[in-house]
């Protein structure tokens, strides 16, 4: 019965809204089948609303985000509104950087009484976003005066004392989160990133290894690992988390990374080989271009040295005025 349910409610949001026509067609009926279904009785409001959270959810699983809440507000305007659908809503407008508009949904949905610590925690990141931190620690304070707080609580408040440069404060939170979801790696990730601005870099090291254990794939964990070796003088390292990086992004920023370790290592050539390609991908990063200068001047090249010399003071001049 749910099944059938779903696929009805998918049909009509699919046969009305133009922008959705075709979103998620192997779940759903073929169109003989969806004529015999559309002359069936109208659905409960209140199964509608469940499907349509449903469907924002794979949605926003999809990274579409926009296409989500206009499933949302297509099921408030054909069957109501529930404190569930305005949770959700507001939590996707918020990761779609839409927060006044979040901040409405988030607020309505606290006064309806639906998780309203995750509802306070989420409208205090989309209030500091907005540049209210006053109304963000006010709701972060709210969030967990009214009953147990869950992940989405201290996450909240880790970030915005993160931005807010409480990194001390901010620490305590992820440490919780950690310890309540020892799994996942988006919660090291962000508690690396902690101690990265602590300066704390064996702790950022067992961070990074341990994301790099959850997800092979997290470049951050590479990033983040390679800066700590490298404060601890271990370009060695270093390097082999670049070698990574190269191969997940093969990115400037990666090329210019691991350039810069065989600099450090006394690979001169290497250094410029990698520099080089960095500054294929990006012709302005300075970091790629005095990398190599050095590396041209270890290896005796005068005239290759001093041409880079110029243009790195040349976009030097340029970020300054930028700056300005």
């Amino acid at each position: 019965m749910r099944n059938n349910i779903t696929a009805l409610l998918l049909s009509m949001f699919l046969l009305t809204s133009g922008p959705f026509k075709g979103i998620l067609a192997n779940e759903i009926a073929k169109p003989s089948e969806l004529t015999t279904r559309q002359s069936t009785a109208p659905i409960d409001a209140k199964i509608a609303i469940v499907v349509g959270i449903d469907l924002a959810k794979s949605l926003r699983q999809k990274g579409q985000n926009h296409r989500a809440i206009t499933a949302l507000d297509y099921v408030e305007e054909h069957y109501g509104t529930s404190g569930h659908l305005l949770l959700m809503r507001g939590a996707i407008k918020q990761q779609a950087k839409l927060h006044k508009s979040a901040v409405t949904d988030l607020s309505q949905a606290i006064e309806m009484n639906v998780y309203p610590a995750e509802a306070y925690a989420l409208r205090a990141t989309s209030r500091f976003t907005l540049g209210d931190r006053k109304g963000a620690f006010e709701d972060l304070d709210a969030a967990f005066d009214v009953g147990v707080p869950t992940e989405a609580c201290y996450l909240a408040r880790g970030r915005i004392r993160f931005l807010d440069d409480q990194h001390k404060a901010a620490l305590e939170d992820f440490n919780k989160l950690v310890q309540m979801n020892p799994s996942s790696s988006f919660y090291y990730t962000t508690r690396a990133s902690c101690h990265v601005m602590l300066g704390n870099h064996d702790d950022t090291i067992r961070d990074s290894v341990a994301v790099i254990r959850l997800d092979p794939k997290e470049s951050k964990a590479f990033y983040f690992h390679a800066s700590a070796s490298a404060k601890l003088g271990n370009w060695n390292a270093a390097l082999a988390d670049y070698e990574n990086l190269v191969t997940l992004e093969g990115s400037a920023k990666a090329y210019a990374g691991r350039a810069n370790c065989h600099l450090r290592l006394g690979n001169y050539q290497e250094a410029v080989n990698d520099a080089t390609s960095a500054l294929r991908l990006d012709p302005h990063f300075l970091m790629a271009v005095k990398c190599r200068a050095i590396s041209y001047a270890k290896l005796g090249k005068t005239k290759e040295a001093q041409s880079d010399v110029a243009l790195a003071k040349k976009l030097s001049r340029v970020a300054e005025k930028q700056e300005r």
